[in-house]
């Protein structure tokens, strides 16, 4: 018959500081679990939301050359809603909204609401290429310099302002957003009927 060793078996029995160790990890894991599910909620809800600006101030003007060689003076525009999208083709969430912003432009032009997605700090041809890949039938100033961006104290992109028909930013949203959701889309719908 063979012999086992039994000298390594431990018993049920916990020590106190094991067991006040697990009950500490216990509660991180389900601490940090709950706070992750809340803070990706939060998140996901973000995509949605529009917030009015604390004060609405008169956009300042412009006037900037799309990919097409045509102009577009912000102050034209007054008497319509006007979305204005700061990106650039080397922001890879710039990339990634853009697509929601032409599904809303498709949605909001018999709206008589403008679209123009201000390329900042980056190159014509780059834009070009940009364009036979992705669907994009906005306007697109250039603004290769970042003048009108520093002007706009746009410090990070893509950074969407919202403009009512007398020319003053009601909303000013940083970040990616749903830009075609129905939230969204009613908001817009709703400046403009103002």
């Amino acid at each position: 018959m063979q012999r086992v060793d039994v000298s390594c078996i431990q018993t049920n029995r916990v020590s106190p500081h094991a067991f006040i160790v697990a009950s500490i990890l216990l509660f991180l894991i389900f601490y940090t679990s709950n706070s992750a599910a809340k803070q990706y909620t939060h998140n996901k809800a973000r995509l949605y939301e529009l917030h009015n600006v604390q004060e609405a101030v008169l956009a300042k003007d412009f006037n900037l050359p799309d990919v097409n060689g045509n102009s577009h003076m912000l102050s034209s525009y007054k008497g319509r809603v006007v979305v204005i999208n700061f990106w650039a083709t080397w922001c890879i969430p710039c990339r990634k909204e853009m697509p929601a912003l032409e599904n809303a432009w498709q949605q909001l032009k018999s709206h008589d609401v403008v679209f123009l997605a201000i390329a900042m700090n980056d190159e014509a041809a780059s834009i070009k290429r940009f364009l036979e890949k992705t669907a994009v039938t906005f306007p697109i100033p250039l603004d290769g310099d970042g003048q009108v961006a520093n002007q706009w104290r746009v410090t990070g992109i893509p950074v969407t302002f919202i403009l009512d028909k007398a020319g003053r930013i009601i909303y000013r949203e940083t970040g990616v957003r749903e830009w075609d959701s129905a939230q969204i889309v009613d908001k817009i719908v709703a400046l403009g009927a103002e």
